[in-house]
């Protein structure tokens, strides 16, 4: 399968969010924060407009991996770019499909793990 990498359209955003959902399947973490099929359409739907958003906002970006011969959106990669004095913290709302006692520590989790990892610096380098 030969694979193309560009930037998704708005439409292919559902896409996105699909492969997305599916690579967490297995992962019991997005089962215990969306417990139901409502949660998880709410999720699908939630990632596609973080997808979206992606595309919108200078800070952000997303590219996708296609099939050349279908045009299937296969994998994504998506960024957020951090900059010094501009990163708001805003606590999500969660509705009741969603269960917020795991949600909101795994935000922070992730948050601070971010912050050790790369810095506060709007650029990062490793060298290994």
């Amino acid at each position: 399968m030969a694979i193309v990498i560009c930037t998704p359209s708005e439409a292919e955003a559902v896409a996105v969010s699909t492969v997305h959902l599916r690579a967490m399947d297995e992962n019991l973490l997005t089962h215990a924060q969306f417990p139901s099929p409502e949660g998880l359409g709410f999720f699908h739907a939630w990632l596609e407009n973080n997808t979206l958003e992606h595309l919108r906002d200078d800070d952000k970006g997303v590219l996708v991996a296609k099939d050349e011969e279908t045009g299937d959106v296969v994998s994504f990669v998506k960024w957020l770019v951090h900059r010094p004095g501009h990163d708001e913290a805003v606590e999500e709302e969660w509705p009741e499909v969603a269960r917020k006692e795991y949600l909101d520590p795994y935000a922070a989790l992730t948050e601070r793990v971010r912050v050790k990892a790369v810095g506060e610096e709007a650029e990062y380098y490793r060298e290994f």
